[in-house]
């Protein structure tokens, strides 16, 4: 779940000017609304074999195509499942058995908590596996059209057994050489530790991290639960969670290791970190600011979300909230849980999960800034709520396209078992176009990447403003020559490739009227 943290969308001002039309046309859409071009209307439904099936991770490879993942039950017990969906939301019949793989490791459950995709469009999958009467951490890597990688592991899976019972991955990230980091929890005597392990690129347990390639960290006397892991530029490794204390409330804790897998003395207390944020605290998810300070997302109580912002040697950031902590009340909104967080290029917050309506569950998105604030841009006064054909749907995980667009994965219910669905939203809003009754003009792509084009009628010039109101970029009529009109429908390109990504203000004049748009250079 690796996001940039590119903040050249924060502005000290906006630019608004009011313009008359008449009959005006809006094809935009704004932003926390379901993406039109994407599956049928923004959602596509798979129902793999009959059974129920249910999505757990999402990651977008290079060439945009989706991968969703989870487990599907076979009639018998639950398989791996992937899926990997077209830009469009179509299955991408190129990839396994007409889109869909399913692993079978054994012939009790199998479980998919998290995915990633490797520099060369290798897929690893993770989570956990029952051997015997007990649960180990379980990898499979799938070559690029979903075949299982027999060069990984035992032809393509890895099981490993931590601490004899029960054991689970519930993370992943790739270092920058590709080995490998899993983070998860598991039962070392009595009580659940953090676990940390780290996989040679071939799928063996690398014996020069920790001891032989496995890391427990006991945070409180009983019950720990790593959540989430992120490794810094320097490598070093952040891993979030939750501990007992006292039992049974659950609060934040934040383990640092080195590239060796020590624990980084730096860091907190020996390095670790555990600041009173609240009670009953889970579903940690951290992300690593370019400053190296650490944001991390969290609920509270089933109902508060709460934002702690570290500073990089594990200490509370006072300069953000109340002492480094910020706590945002949902509770009238019957927002339940939240699933999973992801962050917008322009640092934007986004939360997944699910909303109770009162009979049963519909998708909720909310959108934050970084003072954990709501975004009232976003979808409904900062929430975007999908209620399915009256169904129960669940989200369960997110992740940002290149272009801010929002793709979310989880499962609905139909009334008598569970398909894999995924959602794209809008994360900006779209370009516009604008009619008059003899006027037309049309600026698109916007969002752009380093070219914009403009159709209209007897242009008289085209400026490009930054968002100091500095021109940067101007055409003009030719020696004011009346005949001289600029191109009219085959349209007139603007290339914004050497400028800065960001928001600029683009104003086209016609001999009609001015018109002014917010134009985002990607």
């Amino acid at each position: 779940m690796k996001q940039a943290n590119i903040n050249f969308y924060h502005l000290k001002y906006y630019v608004i000017i009011g313009l008359i039309f008449y009959n005006i046309t809006i094809t935009a859409q704004t932003a926390g609304t379901l993406d039109n071009t994407f599956g049928n209307g923004g959602v596509a439904i798979t129902d793999i074999g009959g059974f129920s099936d249910y999505g757990r991770a999402v990651a977008i490879q290079s060439d945009e195509k989706i991968i969703s993942a989870g487990y599907i039950y076979n009639g018998n017990d639950y398989d791996f499942a992937l899926i990997r969906y077209n830009t469009d939301g179509n299955l991408d019949t190129g990839f396994g058995n007409n889109g869909i793989v399913i692993t079978n490791i054994d012939s009790l459950d199998d479980e998919i908590r998290d995915i990633i995709i490797q520099t060369d469009g290798k897929i690893i999958a993770v989570g956990t596996s029952y051997v015997g009467s007990y649960k180990d951490i379980a990898l499979i890597r799938y070559n690029t059209n979903g075949s299982i990688d027999t060069n990984f592991g035992t032809n393509g899976i890895v099981l490993t057994d931590i601490g004899g019972t029960y054991d689970y991955g519930n993370s992943i990230a790739l270092q920058d050489d590709n080995k490998i980091i899993v983070a998860g929890s598991a039962f070392i005597g009595s009580y659940c530790d953090f676990i940390v392990v780290r996989y040679n690129t071939d799928g063996t347990l690398d014996n020069t991290f920790g001891t032989n390639g496995i890391v427990i960290t006991a945070i409180g006397s009983t019950h720990d639960n790593a959540s989430h892991v992120a490794i810094q530029q320097n490598g070093k490794i952040v891993v979030a969670g939750s501990f007992e204390n006292p039992n049974p409330f659950m609060d934040l804790a934040v383990a640092r290791y080195n590239t060796d897998g020590t624990l980084d003395n730096t860091f907190g207390v020996n390095g670790i970190a555990t600041p009173d944020s609240a009670d009953n605290i889970g579903s940690i998810f951290v992300n690593i600011q370019t400053d190296n300070k650490l944001f991390i997302v969290g609920y509270i109580n089933g109902a508060d979300y709460v934002f702690v912002k570290l500073n990089p040697d594990g200490t509370l950031d006072n300069s953000y909230g109340t002492n480094g902590i910020i706590t945002t009340d949902f509770t009238s909104a019957n927002i339940t849980l939240i699933r999973d967080v992801a962050f917008q290029s322009d640092d934007k917050i986004i939360i997944v999960g699910y909303h109770w309506n009162g009979t049963n569950r519909d998708f909720v998105i909310t959108r934050h800034n970084l003072d954990g604030s709501i975004d009232s841009t976003f979808g409904t006064n900062g929430i975007a709520i999908t209620d399915i054909a009256n169904d129960s749907e669940d989200a369960y995980a997110v992740v940002i396209q290149n272009d801010d667009k929002i793709v979310v994965v989880g499962d609905t219910y139909d009334g008598s078992d569970f398909d894999f669905i995924i959602a794209r939203y809008q994360g900006i809003n779209t370009g516009i176009q604008e009619y008059e009754s003899n006027f037309k003009c049309n600026i698109y792509p916007n969002p752009t990447i380093g070219k914009i084009t403009v159709q209209a009628e007897k242009v008289l010039g085209i400026e490009v403003l930054d968002i100091t109101g500095k021109t940067i970029i101007k055409h003009s009529r030719e020696n004011g020559n009346p005949e001289k009109w600029m191109p009219n429908q085959a349209g007139h390109d603007i290339n914004l490739g050497s400028q800065p990504k960001g928001i600029y203000i683009i104003k086209v004049t016609t001999d009609k009227q001015t018109i002014t748009r917010k134009l985002i250079n990607q």
